[in-house]
């Protein structure tokens, strides 16, 4: 998406406390308080920059107050930022991608409304001419999942994604919906709950999970919040699920996946309710390696005698105690 530099000047920045700085190589960002308006945090990044002039230094902009902030736009993007120290900044680029924040830390809050609010955006690819892909996916007890992928793009971007889902029993219809995530990614297994019932994981979006419960027909949809995002999208970053381990005896759900472009792991949640789960999630990396200072990735390996068996990629197994998992999930919670 485009800067748009008349909304960025619509924006009062004085007086706003700078709260981190970088540059390297060819980039710049800053980001900080703002001292005025409804929007409590801001940060920039800025792409590609050439033509600087000024003290690029993290030491000295720390803790500064902005002064003045201007960007202008003409074949490259102008910067020049001054602050109350002193020190004045000015270059060139080529992007600028900006945040403007609500919130630090992170947000266990369920979005899904809002991602419906999006949905009917992506209804017009929904026809032939934008097919691209269509896959059977087999499941237990007869079930199967049929997904066709419709995506609409040009040279520049992918302009509109959706995926139509068609859960079947033996041929029979199930349940449907739709995947506005580029890749889906179905869950090729059913959860057999410690309640009697049979559950299928699914997902709607690239973060979160959904629960159908197949005996029932209910469905809980959870995608959180996540990290700090621009006030324009509705979801920040969180864990990416790429697949599901259920036990039964303790009714914890074990996630592999990771965070965008970061290290492979597992991270493990509460599933007593299916239908209203605790979306609180601890990482086995923060309680094997917390300063990560190895850099493992880790894979679920098997549940054993109430212990939780993860592997490195150096293929070395470590045991994790469920209920002491159980205990630091609920401590989140609270």
């Amino acid at each position: 998406m485009e800067f748009d530099v008349d909304f960025f000047n619509s924006l009062d920045f004085s007086g706003s406390v700078i709260d981190s700085f970088g540059d390297i190589g060819n980039d710049v960002w800053f980001g900080g308080d703002f001292a005025v308006g409804d929007i409590p945090y801001f940060s920039f990044t800025f792409k590609n920059c050439t033509q600087k002039r000024g003290e690029f230094k993290k030491d000295r902009l720390i803790g500064a107050r902005i002064t003045r902030f201007v960007i202008t736009k003409n074949d490259f993007y102008g910067v020049s930022a001054s602050f109350d120290n002193g020190i004045s900044l000015g270059f060139s680029c080529k992007w600028i991608y900006r945040n403007l924040e609500m919130y630090k830390g992170k947000s266990y809050k369920n979005v899904y409304p809002e991602w419906s609010k999006h949905l009917g955006e992506y209804d017009y690819v929904e026809r032939e001419e934008y097919l691209e892909d269509e896959d059977d996916i087999e499941l237990p007890e007869g079930y199967s999942l049929n997904v066709k992928t419709y995506l609409d793009m040009d040279e520049h971007a992918i302009k509109a994604h959706l995926a139509v889902c068609e859960l079947t029993q033996n041929g029979e219809h199930v349940y449907s919906y739709r995947c506005t995530y580029d890749h889906p990614r179905a869950c090729k297994g059913l959860v057999c709950h410690s309640n009697g019932h049979t559950y299928l994981p699914f997902q709607i979006d690239l973060y979160g999970m959904s629960y159908l419960d197949l005996n029932s027909g209910e469905t809980y949809h959870y995608i959180p919040e996540g990290f700090p995002h621009d006030i324009d999208r509705y979801c920040g970053e969180s864990f990416i699920i790429t697949d599901i381990h259920y036990d039964p005896l303790s009714n914890l759900v074990v996630y592999g996946g990771c965070y965008w472009a970061d290290l492979y792991s597992v991270m493990v949640g509460d599933l007593y309710d299916p239908l209203n789960y605790d979306p609180h999630l601890i990482s086995v990396r923060d309680i094997i390696d917390p300063e990560n200072d190895e850099c493992y990735e880790f894979d679920f390996v098997r549940f054993e005698d109430g212990k939780l068996i993860v592997k490195n990629d150096d293929n070395r197994e470590f045991s994790l105690d469920l209920a002491e998992i159980k205990a630091k999930i609920k401590a989140m919670s609270e």
